[in-house]
């Protein structure tokens, strides 16, 4: 008797042990998910979230329409390539890096000069399988790597929804 319950007991803690770590809603990151930028289509992306499993992995954000700055007009925004990990039960946080690049022309023919340098930061929370809500701050860098004081932008309840397998319509636009 005292072994059977000896043996239940461990059974119940290796039970806890394995679900301590809830999926939330059993939903994953992993995926293509669209972001329609809000009213006017500003800053529409989509980020592909890679992984083996649900703790962590690497990401690639690629801009649908690139707002390209004023002072930099023969630039372009790269992809932005990252990582992300699961902080909660639906959520995740995720860290970027992308650059802005000018097509300058030299003696020695056209060349691509890096201008600024971003890093993005977000947090993601899963609502349903197929709906993510997020907010991020993308903080500025020269070339050289001296933070631009006063240039970071913070986005607020940003709306991703997943790209699916014999989807008939668009991504949702607001």
């Amino acid at each position: 008797m005292r072994t059977t319950t000896i043996i239940a007991l461990f059974a119940v803690v290796l039970m806890g042990m394995a679900f301590a770590d809830d999926s939330g809603n059993g939903c994953k990151l992993q995926g293509v998910w669209v972001d329609n930028g809000g009213p006017g289509g500003y800053l529409t992306y989509m980020v592909t979230y890679d992984g083996t499993g649900d703790k962590e992995g690497t990401m690639v954000l690629e801009q649908i329409n690139p707002q390209i700055p004023p002072w930099f007009p023969n630039s372009r925004w790269t992809n932005a390539r990252g990582v992300w990990a699961k902080t909660g039960p639906n959520t995740y946080d995720s860290m970027n890096q992308g650059y802005l690049v000018e097509r300058i022309e030299t003696d020695a023919g056209p060349v691509n000069q890096i201008r600024l340098i971003f890093l993005n930061y977000a947090t993601q929370t899963l609502t349903d399988c197929n709906t993510m809500h997020g907010e991020s701050t993308i903080d500025f860098f020269t070339p050289e790597g001296i933070f631009l004081e006063g240039y970071s932008l913070y986005g607020s309840d940003e709306s991703m929804h997943r790209l699916l397998l014999n989807q008939t319509a668009p991504v949702p636009q607001p």
